[in-house]
């Protein structure tokens, strides 16, 4: 968006798939130019996301300044289990937005990155800004904007994207089907039926994704069990389509577990086991 920083005229243009873009026939005088973007995700939001957000709040690692504002979805100022817990949640497809995003109108914050100095007039640079109480968009204004000027470029971040993957998501980089992710045998207990997530022996991971089907007539989704060694992970399970569970995890240390988690089905067919079948999973680092 370019828009007169009076708050009088604005006009708006959309950038190329390579991200440049233009504005033509406008009048010479102060333009401020202003990125916002809303969806255009691709999936690069991810339990790797969550598992590294954990990994900055135990203070493990060290986010840089823009990781940290794309890890802090909650707008709190900090980064912690919550946002860490939001991510996954997203991850998993149980939210469509993060808090800072509904305060920023955009799902992504652009840091700019100007380029020399214009021939003529002032350029000043605005920085973001994003918490629960203001969102200052990131802008660079030109005063005045006078006869051509280019190289004036943004770095955008994607709220949730801590590890910047949505570069090599869009390029088709993103992570793959593993075969390293099964489900054990059922083990029936009554009208219950407990069937385990299991992995390839001495396989460790940090952030986990499996999207499981089910007969929805033959069974009924109760709960998700971690084990022993995945007590301190964070796991959710997103059983908001009939016959379809997304389950999503992260940790912030590597977890070693044959059976890392179990599902609870109740058995609508007693005497059946039931016809549960993974039909994607991705393991972490994602």
């Amino acid at each position: 968006m370019l828009e007169y920083p009076a708050g009088g005229d604005a006009g708006f243009t959309r950038t190329t798939a390579g991200g440049s873009y233009s504005f033509r026939g406008i009048a010479e005088q102060a333009w401020t130019i202003q990125p916002s973007l809303i969806g255009e995700l691709d999936g690069s939001v991810n339990e790797m996301d969550a598992a590294t957000i954990l990994s900055a709040a135990a203070g493990e690692i060290t986010l840089g300044p823009e990781q940290l504002v794309a890890a802090d979805v909650t707008g709190r100022g900090s980064v912690s289990a919550t946002d860490a817990a939001l991510v996954l949640q997203r991850a998993a497809g149980m939210t469509l937005t993060f808090p800072v995003a509904i305060v920023c109108n955009s799902d992504w914050v652009f840091f700019p990155d100007p380029g020399a100095a214009p021939a003529f007039g002032i350029q000043t640079v605005t920085d973001p800004i994003v918490s629960l109480e203001r969102c200052v968009p990131g802008s660079i204004t030109l005063n005045p904007l006078v006869g051509e000027v280019g190289d004036r470029d943004f770095m955008a971040v994607a709220f949730g994207d801590v590890d910047s993957s949505w570069a090599s998501v869009r390029a088709g980089e993103g992570a793959q089907q593993s075969s390293a992710l099964s489900l054990g045998r059922p083990l029936l207990r009554g009208s219950s039926a407990l069937v385990p997530i299991e992995l390839e022996a001495r396989r460790r991971f940090r952030a986990l994704h499996v999207v499981i089907d089910y007969d929805a007539d033959a069974v009924a989704f109760v709960s998700i069990r971690p084990s022993a060694e995945s007590r301190e992970a964070l796991v959710v399970a997103n059983d908001m389509e009939t016959g379809r569970l997304i389950v999503g995890a992260a940790s912030a240390a590597l977890i070693e577990a044959r059976q890392p988690f179990t599902l609870e089905f109740d058995v609508l067919r007693p005497g059946r086991y039931p016809d549960v079948w993974i039909v994607g999973s991705q393991i972490g680092p994602l």
